[in-house]
């Protein structure tokens, strides 16, 4: 029997895993602190020390435990001629294969590294990040074969969320299938080749190899998290292992103890010592009951900067950022708007016309983690994004160009002074970043390097989220408005000019007056009188933080008013879910079979109770606003001449609003029924996505803020004319309430805006207000408030979309903010990782299939009509698009003649043009829209398009087609045309129920059709 080799064993006496405190019997029979652990365990536990000491912060010995200083911690770690292992990717950064990565480090390793690997700053007021690892890193020598699969494999986890098995699987079905094909190659008695083994043997094992070879982990910081006040320590040797964080209380009440083990301070009858335990016994280790973890904003911005393209766009920015404000011009982002280019720095000077200078937008939301549910589990999970408004809007929203500030852990959403402490992270890097700013010793426009600056601008959020954040008083208080002092019983007061409005010093003042209580009745006090609590975000000099937080768009039009709006005004009943259906007999399944086999004569084509809608919709010519399942254009009902006469663009109405009863229900079972039943019919574009399929009905769970804005926006208003048609005072009362509520949402959420624009929002807002609280009572709530606010915010900011969308991810269980935040990391450095010329070159024609995967942008290819690959077309049409070419100012200065009728002596500018075009059965049109002929998707053929006299016409589109041409000077050009048959107004005398919205800025009309074609 061979010997046995005993294993190499070490001492370990780390802090991180409490082998210190332990003891082992050494050769003499002598107790020693430590424990006997095997040379790589050994080796792990002192890397965590390691890294557990560059954490390292000042502990209070005190008992009001202060934040740990984390923008020196994290400034330190690369600072002067610092080497690539200060971060998760210690070893050398060009790797051939994925063996060459130091398994020892493991798949959470943060940025930590030995003591005696940094070097202190020459100059601390003017630190210096290295960037070098951006730059080292590279693929170029690696196996084309291993990196694809390891892309691939990265795709599956980080875009596909497979599991940790499924992707271990691929990878080894990918060793096997190489090692099949290889085989292949040779006879059956040979053997395969070292270079061929080592191929296979270079794909890795498992999507840690994977993730760690391609170097897709954020640098992350970790610390000891108290769970219950969110107090933070670093993980040192002397962190307390119980939370000496103290707090304001009740002397005479436990109430305020969030803990049953906090203990109030002997010393301070008003303060009590959290005293909540901070480590837990695992094993033989001492480990953090909770740790939170944030990513490192200088490592972020040197990733950042390491990139093609993103000085490009900075530059753009700047240069277009010093433009001077035009109060009378059209804001199509925030670089146009009067806050923009009024935000100065800290010498004066506008900050946002330097390149160098970044802006960003601080966005907090909380999702369930368990999904979108009525009922059932919940865990909130409160995310904190840096959104770089700075870049170009076709950039800012991309993963890999969003920083994750943070995550709160949950599973319930942070108090106030709880939120304080998962701010101070950022809060602490982004005063840093403003003075004295962080030089990069080298970005990919300058090798030599260059010192950049950053800014907070605006804060947004929920109005909860707000609230907390900034130290607000709730919206349930008496203080309802982060903006202005209008109290919660002057909530129906819409004259914005009357309202006392909030004062930034004084704001500031009361807040440090809150802070510095010293008792909980003081506290309360000054909450009761001014609505204000101290926020973390007071610590940044330069930030007001009265003016530069927004109203979220999401949150208080779609997910505020249109839902109050369904569910409290008009008072929607749930409509019962359908039973299941129960089991089948025997005898009934053959019954059913032989009542099918019966031979019909004349099948039905109606299904049950569609008689009435199809009459209905036949009388007013709804034929092809709803799908009926005929495609016969006959069948939709023509109308004479003498019926026809322009819309009114007023039907008389004077304001009359009627009064609704009390307990009447305006969306009634009656009234869902009816909706519900045409909801599925509407013919909407298939690019149209999250259309309502039914109303009222719980199992549908809760409706996504796209819901509510297609419900709202698209679906009722085809639907509800027609249910109020009846010109009766309650009808006409509702119908405008409701189209004043399109409105200002339609307004609201313009892709620009302008003070016009801005000016037609308040109107449209008052009017729905005011007619609201006649209709309805006053059933007016804080968003109908801040909605008003959203009005400044447009003015200062410009549209939303430039600084509102909010990002989403969803997962497990505890400490699940970690996981969502390396997991949104690894997503962005994934894309710009396949994006970058850091890969094989051999990959290149194949690397284009995978970057879809990795984009939330879809991309299709050109379609062509598979009838017919070229026609002729016929003489009519091809003189009237000749006639149409010569039309148009293409800029080519020449003048097209049928091929037929062309000369060679005529004037020079002139060229032929032929009739053989290329039929295309639908084009996309930047990867979000899709046109497409009827006979191909009739969803997709509905359009608006525009005259040559300016004015709007609706149609559908009959052919679409790809025409080439010669220029006079032999140049070749490539045209799509749209053949499209337009659709004249319907008559007023077929009874138009949309009559009475034309004057609304919302387009909705009812059409006619007529073989009248434009191209």
């Amino acid at each position: 029997m061979p010997t046995k080799h005993k294993q190499l064993k070490a001492v370990c006496q780390c802090v991180t895993h409490g082998c210190g405190a332990f003891a082992y019997l050494d050769n003499e029979e002598k107790h020693q602190p430590g424990v006997q652990l095997s040379l790589n365990t050994v080796k792990s536990h002192r890397l965590d020390d390691a890294k557990a000491n560059l954490a390292r912060a000042d502990i209070p010995t005190h008992l009001d435990a202060k934040p740990p200083n984390f923008a020196e911690e994290l400034s330190s770690l690369s600072l002067g001629t610092l080497s690539p292992a200060s971060s998760s990717r210690l070893g050398p950064t060009t790797h051939a294969s994925p063996q060459s990565v130091d398994s020892s480090q493991g798949q959470t390793l943060s940025n930590q590294q030995a003591p005696n690997q940094l070097q202190e700053p020459l100059n601390q007021y003017n630190p210096i990040y290295d960037c070098s690892r951006y730059f080292m890193f590279s693929l170029k020598s690696a196996s084309p074969t291993s990196v694809y699969v390891a892309l691939v494999a990265a795709i599956l986890s980080i875009v596909k969320h497979c599991s940790t098995s499924t992707t271990t699987w691929f990878l080894k079905s990918q060793q096997d299938f190489l090692h099949l094909i290889l085989r292949r190659s040779t006879t059956p008695s040979d053997q395969l080749a070292y270079h061929e083994l080592s191929l296979i043997q270079e794909i890795p094992h498992c999507i840690g190899t994977v993730i760690q070879w391609l170097e897709l982990d954020p640098v992350v910081t970790y610390v000891v998290c108290c769970s219950q006040c969110f107090a933070m320590y670093p993980i040192l040797p002397d962190t307390p292992r119980r939370c000496i964080h103290k707090f304001l209380s009740n002397p005479t009440t436990s109430k305020n103890l969030e803990d049953k083990d906090a203990t109030p301070n002997p010393t301070s009858p008003n303060f009590t010592v959290c005293s909540a335990p901070l480590y837990k016994t695992r094993g033989i280790h001492q480990v953090p009951l909770r740790k939170y973890g944030f990513q490192s904003l200088q490592d972020w911005l040197a990733r950042l900067f390491s990139r093609p393209h993103i000085e490009e766009a900075l530059e753009q920015t700047a240069t277009r950022s010093r433009i001077p404000f035009n109060p009378a011009g059209t804001v199509k982002d925030i670089h146009d708007s009067q806050a923009w280019k009024q935000f100065s720095g800290p010498d004066g000077n506008q900050f946002t016309s330097s390149s160098h200078n970044l802006t960003f937008s601080l966005y907090t939301d909380a999702i369930n983690a368990f999904g979108n549910r009525q009922a059932g589990k919940h865990a909130s999970i409160t995310f904190l994004v840096l959104i770089c408004l700075t870049l170009p809007v076709e950039l800012r929203f991309r993963p890999e160009n969003i920083f994750i500030a943070g995550i709160a852990p949950g599973p319930k959403e942070p108090s106030l002074e709880q939120i304080n402490w998962i701010l101070q992270p950022v809060v602490q890097q982004l005063n840093r970043l403003w003075n004295p700013g962080l030089r990069l010793s080298r970005t990919h426009k300058y090798p030599g390097g260059r010192h950049i600056f950053g800014a907070l601008l605006t804060f947004l959020g929920d109005l909860p989220a707000v609230r907390r954040a900034l130290g607000f008083s709730s919206t349930s208080s008496n203080h309802v408005c982060s903006y202005c002092l209008l109290t919660l019983p002057e909530i129906t007061n819409f004259n914005s000019t009357s309202w006392p409005k909030r004062n930034t010093v004084e704001h500031q003042k009361w807040a440090r007056e809150w802070r510095d209580a010293k008792s909980l009745a003081e506290r309360e006090k000054i909450f009761t009188e001014h609505g204000v609590r101290y926020s973390a975000l007071l610590e940044l000099p330069y930030w007001d933080i009265v003016s530069f937080h927004c109203v979220d768009s999401m949150h208080n039009l779609l997910l505020g008013l249109l839902k109050w709006h369904c569910q409290r005004l008009w008072a929607m009943e749930d409509v019962p879910n359908d039973p299941d259906p129960g089991g089948v007999s025997t005898r009934e399944l053959v019954d059913l079979l032989m009542d099918a086999a019966q031979p019909r004569p004349h099948p039905p084509h109606l299904e049950p109770n569609t008689e009435e809608i199809r009459s209905s919709q036949d009388q007013i010519g709804l034929g092809l606003l709803f799908d009926d399942g005929s495609d016969d254009v006959d069948s939709v009902p023509s109308f004479d001449d003498e019926d026809f006469s322009p819309p009114h663009d007023d039907d008389g109405w004077q304001n009359d609003w009627a009064t609704l009863s009390d307990g009447e229900i305006s969306l009634d079972m009656g009234a869902l029924a009816y909706i519900n039943a045409r909801l599925p019919r509407i013919n909407a574009p298939s690019w149209i996505k999250q259309l309502l399929p039914v109303l009222g009905k719980a199992s549908h769970g809760r409706l996504k803020a796209d819901e509510w804005r297609n419900l709202f926006t698209i679906q009722l208003p085809l639907i509800l004319p027609l249910y109020w048609q009846e010109p009766h005072a309650q009808n006409l009362s509702l119908i405008h309430n409701f189209s004043h509520l399109v409105s200002l949402v339609q307004l609201g959420l313009m892709r620009e805006t302008s003070s016009a624009i801005i000016v037609q929002y308040r109107h449209h807002l008052i009017s729905y207000l005011e007619s609201s609280v006649k209709l309805f009572g006053p059933l007016v709530a804080p968003n109908h408030h801040m909605a008003i606010h959203l009005a400044e915010c447009l003015e200062k900011f410009g549209p939303v979309r430039s600084w509102g969308p909010s990002p989403r991810a969803a997962h497990g269980t505890r400490e699940l903010e970690i996981t969502f935040l390396k997991a949104f990391c690894q997503l962005g450095n994934l894309r710009a990782l396949l994006a970058s010329d850091c890969l094989p070159d051999e990959l290149e024609p194949f690397t284009s299939q995978l970057r879809p995967s990795s984009q939330p942008q879809r991309t299709f290819p050109e379609a062509t009509d598979p009838c017919s690959k070229a026609q002729i077309l016929p003489s009519q049409l091809f003189s009237q698009l000749v006639n149409k070419i010569n039309t148009i100012p293409l800029g080519d200065d020449c003048i097209y003649v049928e091929a037929d009728k062309w000369q060679q002596d005529m004037d020079q500018r002139m060229a032929p043009i032929n009739a053989r075009v290329e039929n295309l059965s639908s084009f996309h049109l930047d990867n979000d829209l899709t046109y497409s002929t009827y006979t191909t998707s009739p969803k997709n053929s509905i359009i608006e398009f525009r005259l040559i006299t300016g004015k709007t016409a609706f149609g559908r589109i009959a052919q679409i087609f790809k025409h080439r041409r010669v220029t006079h000077k032999k140049t070749v050009c490539f045209d799509t045309w749209f053949v499209i048959h337009s659709f004249p107004d319907a008559q007023p005398k077929s009874k138009n129920p949309f009559a009475k919205l034309y004057k609304y800025p919302f387009k909705v009309a009812l059409c006619s059709y007529a073989p009248q074609t434009h191209y």
